[in-house]
């Protein structure tokens, strides 16, 4: 009777054993939404509101004689952004990763020009692109205030 409890016992084991070996290896599916082919392009920085007042060219970089901006947008889900001075020398540059849901952008700053960037340099705006045009729309509070920048890139 002991040999035919530790027989069952040992196979009840070897059961529970199989069952766990299930196919539980395979690599995660990518819960990404894709890109919409309509973000995915080189955007060429055009013009940019705050509250509805122009904000000049030379507010780009934080000087004055910032007068350029590309921005990259890949169907991996990374960006790139690059700020030129009038004579065409990169004077900032930044990149990281974004998601999108409908009409919002989620972007993650990883880098600034060339160093990890705050791992909180992250925002969130909506977005809309046509063949040749992309808007993008942030509204932030800041002291109280309500501030909304509107920028406006051409398709390359």
């Amino acid at each position: 009777m002991r040999k035919a409890i530790t027989i069952s016992g040992a196979l009840l084991l070897c059961l529970i054993m199989v069952a766990g070996c299930g196919d539980d290896d395979k690599k995660p599916t990518n819960s990404l939404t894709p890109v919409p082919t309509s973000l995915v392009a080189t955007w060429w920085f055009n013009s940019a509101t705050k509250n509805g007042n122009p904000i000049p060219y030379d507010s780009l970089n934080f000087n004055s004689s910032g007068v350029d901006q590309s921005l990259v947008l890949t169907t991996n889900h990374t960006w790139s952004l690059i700020e030129y001075d009038n004579s065409a020398n990169p004077v900032y540059t930044s990149s990281g990763t974004f998601t999108t849901d409908n009409n919002w952008i989620h972007i993650k700053v990883l880098l600034e020009n060339g160093s990890p960037a705050d791992p909180d340099d992250t925002s969130s705006s909506q977005w809309s692109a046509t063949s040749t045009q992309l808007t993008i729309t942030n509204t932030i509070v800041f002291d109280q205030q309500t501030i909304t920048i509107i920028s406006i890139y051409d398709k390359e």
